[in-house]
């Protein structure tokens, strides 16, 4: 029931690359300081807070590694938490997973234990299928949420919008189209009903793409409290990404030259869609910078990200291509399958923006 758990950055590596800051990463995010502060001011005050932006403009970061860390440690006047987080996507799936983020983790072992968690998680999926109060019922029911205030976050809200596209649904059974359109809407009147009940005190956070404003009308209700309690996440200034390239660097007890800080922040625009690339050229950076460091040959002491690591990994513009024709290098005679699962894992919508198909990798291995 609480936020997801797992290896955070550190000094061996302080920089995630593509992938988006988790909770765990919280120490080494830098440079939103202002953003956490503005969203913890509209969630103080508003039951249901949708965080928007630009695909790449850091939503799930902002909300996973600035936000969460803030409000896991509020206190009450007890000195009791005052809130208890519950984290989900839609996914392909949505009241499952809302039932299994409600019903939280599995044992570790015991057989016993792990029948009783699959029965709770059942019956907390019954309700929610029974009445668009059910999440309200699912919530008084579990007694493991002994805080005042419960917050439940719907990251990449967006794809709600595709588990309920007729044309993302792969398939001419209309009864099983018209199904997914049915539990796509459930699911968004049990967060809109949760969010409505003052006496449990329930939030409720989205984080969606921009692009995808426009769908929210699919739903009664949606567009209005949308509308009502929008975060827009701005751009990061250039003083903003500097303190995103210093910040992990000096977390680590390593150096970078003032020149290539420069570099960066002339290469990389402050076009929102350009962070993840950023920050996997400074990975890369970081990489190329401790296998110079392993031979002794320079700095051998403290890590220092020099002007000749950022050529060697491409530069801005190329480290991503370099990196990936580097790994196609590593599997010879298996060009064919990587383009088949690159082509399965991203799709068109019905508006040709091109969109990531998350598969299980059973179903990856089978269409591939």
């Amino acid at each position: 029931m609480s936020t997801r758990v797992t290896t955070g950055l550190g000094p061996s590596r302080p920089f995630p690359g593509l992938r988006p800051y988790e909770f765990a990463d919280h120490d080494y995010f830098f440079g939103r300081d202002d953003q956490i502060l503005a969203l913890y001011r509209l969630l103080d005050r508003s039951p249901f807070t949708a965080v928007v932006g630009s695909s790449g403009s850091g939503k799930s970061s902002l909300v996973a590694a600035g936000l969460l860390p803030e409000i896991t440690q509020e206190r009450r006047g007890d000195d009791k938490q005052r809130w208890t987080c519950i984290q989900l996507r839609p996914g392909d799936a949505p009241l499952s997973r809302l039932a299994s983020a409600l019903a939280g983790p599995p044992p570790i072992n015991g057989e016993d234990a792990e029948v009783l968690h699959a029965t709770r998680r059942d019956r907390v999926e019954l309700a929610l299928r029974q009445s668009s109060f059910g999440l309200v019922a699912a919530l008084r029911e579990i007694t493991s949420i002994t805080t005042p205030s419960v917050l439940i976050i719907v990251d990449q809200f967006e794809e709600i919008f595709r588990f309920a596209d007729v044309a993302g649904a792969g398939s001419r059974d209309f009864r099983l189209l018209a199904a997914r359109q049915d539990e796509a809407s459930a699911f968004v009147q049990l967060l809109l009903e949760a969010s409505r009940d003052s006496a449990l005190a329930v939030h409720i956070m989205l984080t969606m793409r921009s692009d995808y404003i426009g769908e929210c009308d699919r739903f009664p209700g949606l567009p209005e409290v949308v509308a009502s309690s929008q975060f827009l996440v701005p751009v990061l200034t250039r003083d903003q990404r500097e303190q995103a390239i210093r910040g992990p660097i000096q977390k680590a007890g390593a150096a970078i030259d003032d020149d290539l800080v420069q570099r960066l922040l002339n290469d990389s625009s402050n076009e929102p869609d350009q962070l993840p690339v950023l920050q996997h050229a400074l990975m890369r950076l970081w990489e190329s910078a401790g296998r110079r460091q392993a031979t002794g040959a320079q700095f051998p002491d403290v890590r220092r990200l020099t002007e000749a690591d950022y050529e060697a990994i491409g530069g801005f513009t190329r480290a991503l291509s370099v990196h990936a024709d580097e790994v196609l290098a590593e599997l010879p005679g298996l060009d064919l399958p990587v383009e088949q699962a690159f082509r399965a894992l991203a799709e068109l919508d019905k508006d040709g923006r091109a969109v990531r198909r998350a598969l299980p990798f059973a179903r990856l291995l089978a269409e591939t």
